[in-house]
């Protein structure tokens, strides 16, 4: 009989004493018949590193002395402590038989039932829709109208609820013919976030004057891309006068390839008479002839840019534009689009004059005898476009300067009735709310409950209420 005894290599015997002491440990035979198998008792007190790994080449079984050997090892390795009791290796060794059973009876059940939607997607349309696939065999027109019903779901989530985000114009007296789209981030406000004051927002130099003032020349929409239920306490402290009429979120954009876009077209609008105010080029990337790019915000309390631009917003309003895009795309790729915008204008009106005062000159000549003769004059006192466009520009600053004037003095009591029909308009939907609840049942089988009905005085959210509306009103026709 020979026995071979192997110790692990990873260790290190603190003292040689004790590394010769556990070679020289008792060995005792015992008959083949009464040993299956040997190995060193299992026991917590035993260090891992000390247990040897005994290899037999005979028929023949030993055992080290356990008496011995486990005096020795609990002396050299005392017990550890647990503070807490051993966790099971896995969740799994916890879960009764029973239990496995059932959760495996839901696994295939919902992959039965996943595996029969997806067959029961592919079924033919009810509609005209289905004639697109009439010419196909059936494993592709079945993978087509697949494709099809998945395309639509997710349309459902990256597209706008509807096609008509806005009004129609004919249904909005009083309101111009243009219509600005501004955008809040960078734009008109700047957030920063500090683990002391949590969330704090800056509104930009000017920016109470430019939507008051632009409120009067265009139909004025701020869109974000916050989330609606940020967006609207923020808008409300922004523009508590509705100088804005209309206020749109992220839940009307557009999802493309990850980004949040402002698809012009879904406006309801022309989008000839459309311009876009955005710090975001991403976010026009469908419509960019529209737009007008407006350097990001960072908080700087010295920036003029609101004012700066309000010249270049008066063109289109000043000489009628039936077009906005040829002239922005004019100024769309300048670095400072206020300053070029402004010497622009200066050549304009330079060679306005030049024209006039040419124009103006006596005609001389046989042409000029017979004019004369003939009961006309030989010069016509009119004023020039660029003084007229200038007189007219100032008429309208004026008028708005002191409807301003009145509208800051009166603005707590429009805040207060602001916020009284907001009171009345939120009591008014808690009570729909509750008129229409409805089973599970019912709402599988009847759908969602039409939306409840707002105020008149509200109309579209963020309308302003009709006192505010007349005084918009009265601005536009001064």
């Amino acid at each position: 009989m020979s026995v071979r005894i192997f110790h692990r290599l990873n260790f290190t015997i603190p003292k040689p004493s004790l590394y010769k002491a556990l070679y020289f440990t008792p060995i005792r035979t015992r008959p083949a018949h009464t040993l299956t198998h040997v190995s060193p008792p299992r026991t917590r007190n035993i260090h891992p590193i000390y247990a040897p790994s005994i290899q037999f080449t005979s028929a023949s079984r030993i055992c080290l002395s356990r008496t011995h050997y486990k005096s020795y090892l609990t002396a050299a390795t005392p017990p550890k402590l647990r503070s807490r009791p051993r966790k099971p290796s896995s969740n799994v060794d916890t879960i009764s038989p029973k239990m496995k059973r059932f959760l495996e009876a839901i696994g295939v059940t919902m992959m039965g039932s996943t595996i029969a939607l997806i067959l029961y997607s592919g079924r033919p349309f009810d509609s005209d829709r289905e004639n697109k696939y009439k010419d196909l065999d059936s494993f592709t027109a079945w993978y087509k109208r697949l494709q099809a019903r998945f395309e639509d779901f997710l349309q459902f989530f990256t597209e706008p609820p509807s096609d008509k985000l806005l009004q129609d114009k004919d249904t909005l007296p009083n309101f111009p013919p243009l219509t600005l789209v501004i955008n809040l981030e960078e734009t008109l406000i700047h957030s920063t976030w500090d683990r002391q004051h949590g969330w704090r927002f800056a509104k930009r130099p000017g920016l109470d004057y430019f939507l008051a003032y632009m409120g009067n020349l265009y139909e004025l929409v701020i869109w974000t891309a916050q989330p609606t239920y940020t967006a609207e306490p923020l808008l409300l402290k922004l523009d508590p006068l509705g100088m804005a009429p209309f206020k749109l979120t992220r839940d009307q954009t557009r999802y493309v390839d990850g980004k949040h876009v402002k698809d012009l077209s879904k406006l309801n609008r022309d989008l000839s008479k459309v311009i876009i105010m955005d710090s975001d080029p991403d976010a026009y990337s469908l419509q960019p002839e529209n737009a007008i790019y407006v350097p990001p915000w960072n908080g700087d309390p010295k920036d003029t840019f609101l004012i700066d631009i309000i010249p270049f917003l008066e063109f289109f309003v000043l000489f009628d534009s039936q077009d906005v895009r040829p002239v922005i795309n004019r100024f769309q790729n300048k670095k400072n689009l206020p300053q070029a915008y402004s010497e622009w204008e200066k050549q304009w009106k330079e060679q306005s004059r030049l024209e006039w005062e040419k124009a103006k000159q006596p005609k001389k000549g046989l042409a000029s005898w017979a004019f004369t003769l003939g009961g006309g004059h030989v010069q016509h006192e009119v004023t020039p476009i660029y003084q007229a466009i200038e007189l007219r520009r100032k008429y309208m600053r004026d008028e708005f300067n002191s409807h301003y004037k009145n509208l800051k003095e009166q603005a707590p009591q429009f805040q207060k009735m602001l916020q009284e029909e907001q009171k009345q308009f939120e009591q008014m939907h808690m009570k729909q709310l509750k008129d229409s609840k409805m089973t599970v049942w019912e709402l599988i089988t009847q759908g969602l409950p039409p939306p409840p009905v707002q105020p008149s005085d509200f109309g579209q959210m963020g309308s302003s209420p009709p006192s505010q509306q007349s005084l918009a009103g009265e601005q536009r026709t001064a």
